[in-house]
């Protein structure tokens, strides 16, 4: 093979494996956003149930 070829490879392989490396990158980020985002998400549920019962509370005790 000559050096041009080889030097073309190695450079598919550097870029490919910077992809490679790019993705795994990425796809972690959104793994870790998604957690995130459901624990947010499941935090607020939790709040809005426990003002709904406060008001239900605060709405009796009127009575």
């Amino acid at each position: 093979m000559s050096d041009f070829r080889i030097e073309l490879l190695d450079k598919i392989a550097h870029i490919q494996e910077r992809l490679r490396l790019i993705t795994c990158i990425y796809t972690n980020q959104m793994e870790l956003l998604l957690q995130r985002f459901s624990d947010d998400y499941e935090d607020l549920e939790r709040q809005l149930v426990q003002l709904k019962e406060t008001i239900r509370q605060l709405d009796s005790d009127r009575q």
